[in-house]
């Protein structure tokens, strides 16, 4: 009986501990929340949809080398960040995130502009 009740204690807490944790979306959001810039954005498009992306330190120096947006993936510690693009039909920003330290490095604007009906 003893080695049945270890077994469902283990079993809860374990359950406990998982409903504790933040998914990664949320985890990011929460960070991104704390920040001026995002909570400005956040303020003017209300309807935003985020899309994350695990960035290595190797990824970091091909987007740097191959984008326009250099500065963004210039100067990042050398560790898995992420890449956080939120948009709003077309408004947005682009966030690197880095979840260990709950900050966020860099943020930048974005505006996409419609020419002929291209984007």
């Amino acid at each position: 009986m003893i080695k049945k009740r270890g077994v469902i204690c283990l079993l809860v807490l374990l359950i406990l501990i998982g409903c504790n944790q933040l998914s990664l979306e949320d985890t990011i959001v929460k960070i991104l929340r704390a920040n001026d810039d995002f909570i400005e954005y956040a303020a003017n498009h209300p309807d935003y949809s985020l899309s994350i992306e695990e960035m290595t330190p190797e990824d970091a120096a091909a987007k740097r080398n191959t984008t326009k947006m250099k500065a963004l993936y210039e100067n990042l510690p050398n560790k898995v960040l992420y890449e956080v693009n939120v948009d709003d039909n077309g408004n947005g920003i682009v966030a690197i995130v880095d979840i260990e330290e709950k900050e966020v490095l860099k943020i930048f604007g974005l505006l996409m502009t419609s020419i002929g009906g291209i984007k």
